[in-house]
């Protein structure tokens, strides 16, 4: 059985569309991720064509853009696709133009609303058919109350996303997704979700561009992959945000990415091929094995309390010999992993 796909080309070849998460893939904060405006440059240099797939619903996609362009990632306002837009066209199977809808959330929430034809409230006085709520940093226990008083009353409640946390510069923040926990713990309604892990997100962008090979990049278990799996296409996991490489190892079925990389250079190598020969996984000449839920990589066992250095094959082959002993190990499966760092040469 592969954990992991190959691909003998550049994935930025073979797949026709890169979907491309930004907090934690492009960016962090203000300040570009290394090698990710000259990696994105050399993708559709190669004929792939980006669309920017973010759960951030509080900026508009033209202020998105000039971010990007701001920090040496070229891009256009038609190529950002936030979790704004993707709320406005579910809640067109819902509410018909022209209703009304209490939201909360930043300016990106707001025009794609109004742009999408709905009436936008205030108060849940005003009988609203609908909540909204985005990422908002002002967002008030007043606000967050009418939101309350508008579910009772029946307004069905939507949210951009169900993001716990938003990385910055200084470390992760509160997300929308526990703005939103707040209101549901006190209607104990769960809201329809448009950005990612649903996959709608995905399915949208594709749609949008017709894409035949399309490849999520992500460094988010949680949403990136998971929508990814959900919508039945590729991904590629970077190390450059949130999910570290333990988080990888111990990863559920359904968070597995199809590739591993470090970060955006990724896009441009092959990845090698990841096979079971016996007991041991092997890629590009290293091998790894768990015995009795120890990992071992090359020979040398790992324990829990140390921080060591892999490489990025040492890295995808312990990966899968982590995965394959998780999945059909007689015991619970558990494995004591140490804070693995990853570089492209050990």
């Amino acid at each position: 059985m592969a954990y992991l796909l190959d691909c003998p080309q550049p994935l930025a070849v073979y797949y026709d569309a890169l979907l491309l998460d930004l907090d934690g893939v492009c960016y962090r904060g203000k300040s570009a991720i290394a090698h990710a405006p000259a990696s994105l440059e050399k993708a559709v240099a190669s004929g792939a064509e980006l669309r920017f797939i973010t759960n951030n619903s509080a900026r508009p996609p033209a202020v998105v853009a000039a971010h990007l362009n701001a920090i040496g990632i070229a891009a256009k306002e038609e190529e950002v696709i936030n979790s704004a837009l993707t709320t406005a066209e579910q809640i067109r199977a819902h509410c018909a133009p022209g209703s009304k809808l209490y939201v909360i959330g930043g300016q990106g929430v707001w025009e794609a609303l109004q742009d999408a034809g709905y009436e936008l409230v205030d108060s849940a006085a005003d009988n609203p058919v609908a909540v909204v709520q985005g990422l908002s940093e002002t967002a008030s226990w007043v606000e967050l109350s009418e939101a309350v008083l508008a579910i009772k009353a029946g307004a069905k409640h939507f949210a951009t996303n169900l993001d716990a946390t938003l990385p910055r510069e200084r470390g992760e923040m509160i997300g929308n997704g526990s703005l939103v926990a707040a209101v549901t713990n006190a209607t104990g309604s769960e809201p329809i979700v448009s950005g990612k892990p649903n996959s709608f997100m995905y399915e949208y962008a594709v749609r949008k561009i017709s894409a035949r090979r399309p490849l999520a990049v992500g460094d988010r278990l949680d949403t990136d992959i998971i929508g990814a799996n959900r919508a039945g296409y590729a991904s590629l996991h970077v190390l450059t945000g949130v999910s570290s490489a333990r988080d990888i190892m111990q990863a559920t079925p359904l968070e597995r990415p199809s590739f591993l990389g470090i970060d955006l250079q990724d896009l441009h190598m092959p990845m090698p091929k990841v096979e079971k020969k016996a007991a041991t996984w092997e890629c590009a000449g290293h091998s790894a094995e768990v015995k009795a839920g120890i990992l071992e990589i090359d020979g040398v066992i790992y324990h829990a309390e140390n921080s060591p250095v892999i490489s990025l094959p040492q890295y995808r082959a312990a990966t899968c010999a982590v995965w394959d002993y998780t999945d059909n190990a007689s015991t619970d499966g558990q494995i004591a992993l140490p804070d693995f760092q990853v570089q492209r040469s050990a």
